[in-house]
């Protein structure tokens, strides 16, 4: 301790370095229960059965920090009690082990996301969980907002994937829902008014109430469970839809490599998608990684100094801290 200088220094030092850790150590309860709950809240995890494991840990670990920061009176009251600063020690020592290991699988997590979109993307057979998704995808999409399931959107919204050569207002009945944006030459003197409703326009058969994602389709659900059992065997097909609309809801992309026109699981009248799921969720759980990292790093460098110094304090034999804190 008298690396610190004289007593009245020690004591002022020992007091901001104290009161920091403690505030760091509140900062990061209130940090790791705020994303517990903004986790829980991701339907993808509610579909995995993962948010209540998530929402649980978060909780425990936010009230054992708090704890650990709540301790920090009683190291002001009975600074000179070595035993008080000796289990303060421990608790900053497990507070900074926690933060280390985030800062350390952090980077990874982001990584290894990152990683396995592009090994399933890029596989050569066409035959990785996320390119069957696609096929999924692709069977959807043939049905939803088609003559055989009209949707209720606003046809208006996919106007960027409209050839815009081509009149909005005259429309064939083999427009490619796949590739809206190649739009067939209009047929001589064929109008809207000649079909009637509803109105077909940039690909889309839309009505007023009309479905509102493949599930609401007639037979949608056989025809997804014939594609369901050629590509997975693990998850059941009500499983699939809820994972597939929780993905489309938190991460606002839909399909995972090859970006869908429509949200075929979760709500078509949102429009069209910005863009594939590869982009979406890779730059959202690296947005999510580095914040973690970040902070997490912060919470450490501040309990390393924290814990420097109650060990320090534990084992001092100088006894140059021999009245707490708060009585000087």
């Amino acid at each position: 301790m008298h690396y610190l200088g004289d007593r009245s220094k020690q004591y002022q030092t020992a007091r901001t370095v104290f009161s920091i850790t403690a505030l760091s150590l509140f900062v990061s309860a209130v940090f790791t229960l705020y994303w517990g709950i903004s986790l829980y809240r991701y339907e993808t995890l509610h579909a995995f059965g993962f948010s209540g494991m998530i929402l649980g840990w978060s909780i425990i670990d936010a009230l054992v920090l708090l704890g650990f920061s709540a301790f920090t009176v009683v190291v002001f009251r009975r600074t000179n009690d070595k035993s008080v600063s000796g289990s303060y020690a421990v608790m900053l020592l497990i507070a900074l082990i926690g933060y280390s290991y985030v800062v350390y699988k952090a980077p990874q997590v982001k990584n290894m996301t990152r990683d396995e979109f592009h090994r399933q993307c890029t596989s050569i057979t066409g035959m990785s969980d996320f390119q069957m998704i696609d096929n999924l995808y692709l069977g959807a999409n043939k049905v939803l907002c088609s003559n055989q399931c009209m949707c209720n959107a606003d046809p208006k919204m996919w106007n960027k994937f409209y050839d815009k050569k081509a009149d909005s207002k005259i429309v064939t009945a083999n427009i490619d829902i796949l590739n809206p944006t190649k739009v067939p030459k209009p047929v001589k003197n064929q109008t809207v008014k000649e079909l009637g409703e509803p109105v077909i326009q940039n690909g889309l058969y839309t009505i007023k109430n009309g479905a509102e994602r493949i599930s609401d389709c007639p037979y949608a659900n056989e025809t997804l469970s014939t594609l369901l059992d050629t590509s997975f065997s693990v998850f059941s097909l009500d499983e699939t839809l809820n994972l597939l609309k929780g993905i489309e809801n938190d991460f606002s992309c839909a399909s995972m490599c090859k970006r869908s026109p429509l949200f075929a699981f979760s709500e078509v009248s949102k429009g069209p998608p910005q863009q594939a799921c590869r982009r979406s969720v890779t730059n959202k759980v690296a947005s999510i990684a580095n914040c973690f990292f970040w902070t997490n790093l912060v919470f450490a460098v501040i309990t390393l100094i924290g814990f420097v110094l109650a060990t320090m304090i534990a084992f001092d034999k100088r006894g140059e801290l021999d009245e707490p804190l708060l009585q000087r």
